[in-house]
C-alpha cells in the first residue's frame, strides 16, 4: 500500500464523515 492510496482512503473516510454534516446544510440553503 503506497502513499497514494493512503491519502484516497483518508479522503474518502473524511468525506464519509463530512458528508452527513454538510448535506444537510447544503439541502436547506437551496430550499430557502
Amino acid at each position: 500500500m503506497n502513499n497514494k492510496d493512503l491519502i484516497n482512503l483518508i479522503e474518502i473516510i473524511l468525506c464519509a464523515l463530512a458528508c452527513p454534516l454538510i448535506l444537510p446544510a447544503v439541502i436547506e440553503n437551496q430550499t430557502k
